[in-house]
C-alpha cells in the first residue's frame, strides 16, 4: 500500500477506448501521472503502437486521493531512429530533455498548457494529455494553407496526367520527374489581394458540434467489393490521394464538402468538389449561414488539422463526443461570426490558388 507503480502503455489504455478497464483499477489505485510518448519509441518492435507512460500509487483508491493528475506530451526525446541500428541521442540533446520534463513533473517549470498540465481526473474522465491541453495556434501560419493547396493540386495533376494511382515509393519518383510541369501550372495564385498578416490572437472558438455554424453528417457503411467500378470518388478514412481509395458507381454525396476521418488516418481532412461517396469511418463536414466554396473549405481543413494531434490509432475522434466538442479557432467579422470572406480572400491570394 503507498507504493508507486509505473507502467508503459498503448495510449489506448488512457484514452477513450479503455474506460472500463481504467474504472476497475482506480477503484483499488490513484493515478498520478500520464505522459504520451514519441510514436517511434518502439519502432523497431514487429507490433508497432503509441505508447504512454501512466504512474500509479497502489492500494489507495482514486477517489480518496486529491485526483489531481499530472498529464504532458512527451513526444521529442532528441532521439532519432537509424533504420536496422535502433534509437539513438543523435544531437546531444537528451540530458537537457530530460532535466526539462523532471521540472514538468516537479511543477518547476513554466506553466505551458499546449504541452502539459494538472487536472483533476474523475473514474470515467480520459487520462491523456491530447484531451485536454490547448491547441497552440503559435504553429499556425501560411505555410500550413499553402501545404494544404499544394497537395490538392498535386492530386488534381497526377489525376489529370496519369490513369491510376501509384505506390508510395513510385509516386516519389515519378513526381521528382513531373514536378517542373506541375509547378509551372499550378504555382500561381488567384489574385494578388494583399490581406495582410494573420493576426490569430484576434481569432475567436467556435464548437464544431454547434449546429448554428456547422452541419457534420457521417459516411455510409458498403461493401465495397459489391459495387461496380465507376467515376465516382469513394472516400475512406485513407491519408492519401485526396481520401479517395477506389472508384465507384455510387455516391451519397453532391460535393462541396470537407471529408474527415475520425477513424483510420484520424483527422486527415479533404475538399471533395464532385459527387462522392463518404464511406464509414468518415464524416463530411459543411458551413451553415453561407455557401461552402473551395477557397473557404481549404482554410478551414489547415485549422482542422491543428487537432489532428490528439488522435491516432488508439484514440479516435468520435463524432458524437470528442468531434462535438472540438472547437476551433476562426477569424471573425465586426460581429463575431466566422469571417468567411477574409479565409476565401486570403486563400485566393497565396500560391497555389489559381488552379483549385
Amino acid at each position: 500500500k503507498g507504493g508507486i507503480g509505473i507502467a508503459i502503455v498503448p495510449v489506448s489504455c488512457a484514452s477513450n477506448k479503455g474506460e472500463k478497464m481504467r474504472k476497475n483499477i482506480l477503484k483499488e489505485h490513484t493515478l498520478l501521472a500520464c505522459m504520451s510518448m514519441p510514436k517511434q519509441l518502439f519502432q523497431n518492435s514487429k507490433v508497432g503502437t503509441t505508447t504512454c507512460i501512466m504512474v500509479f500509487r497502489a492500494h489507495i483508491p482514486h477517489s480518496e486521493s486529491d485526483k489531481v493528475v499530472f498529464l504532458s506530451r512527451w513526444q521529442d526525446d532528441g532521439f532519432v531512429t537509424v533504420p536496422h541500428s535502433g534509437r539513438y541521442d543523435k544531437n546531444g540533446d537528451w540530458l537537457a530533455i530530460k532535466s526539462k520534463w523532471l521540472r514538468e513533473i516537479k511543477g518547476l517549470a513554466k506553466s505551458d498548457d499546449t504541452i502539459y498540465m494538472r487536472k483533476e481526473i474523475d473514474l470515467s474522465d480520459e487520462c491523456l494529455a491530447e484531451a485536454y491541453i490547448t491547441t497552440d495556434y503559435s504553429l499556425l501560419n501560411q505555410d500550413n494553407f499553402v501545404r494544404e493547396l499544394k497537395k490538392y493540386n498535386l492530386f488534381l495533376y497526377q489525376k489529370t496526367n496519369r490513369d491510376s494511382f501509384l505506390e508510395d515509393k513510385d509516386l516519389v519518383l515519378w513526381l521528382l520527374d513531373n514536378y517542373e510541369s506541375f509547378a509551372e501550372k499550378h504555382k500561381n495564385p488567384f489574385s494578388n489581394d494583399n490581406v495582410g498578416e494573420l493576426n490569430i490572437s484576434k481569432w475567436k472558438p467556435f464548437y464544431l458540434g454547434d449546429k448554428t455554424r456547422f452541419t457534420i453528417k457521417r459516411g455510409d457503411s458498403a461493401y465495397i467489393k459489391n459495387i461496380p467500378e465507376g467515376e465516382i470518388p469513394y472516400i475512406s478514412t485513407t491519408g492519401a490521394n485526396n481520401g479517395v481509395s477506389v472508384y465507384k458507381d455510387i455516391q451519397n454525396r453532391d460535393g462541396n464538402l470537407i471529408s474527415l476521418a475520425y477513424d483510420g488516418s484520424v483527422g486527415e481532412a479533404f475538399y471533395q468538389e464532385d459527387p462522392f461517396f463518404a464511406s464509414e469511418k468518415t464524416v463530411t463536414i459543411d458551413i451553415v449561414g453561407k455557401d461552402m466554396n473551395k477557397y473557404i473549405a481549404f482554410f478551414l481543413i489547415a485549422v482542422l488539422r491543428m487537432e489532428k494531434f490528439r488522435y491516432d490509432y488508439g484514440r479516435k475522434w468520435t463524432v458524437d463526443k470528442q468531434m462535438k466538442d472540438t472547437q476551433i479557432k476562426l477569424p471573425v467579422d465586426a460581429h463575431g461570426n466566422p469571417d468567411y470572406d477574409f479565409m476565401e480572400r486570403y486563400i485566393k491570394s497565396l500560391p497555389y490558388s489559381a488552379n483549385i
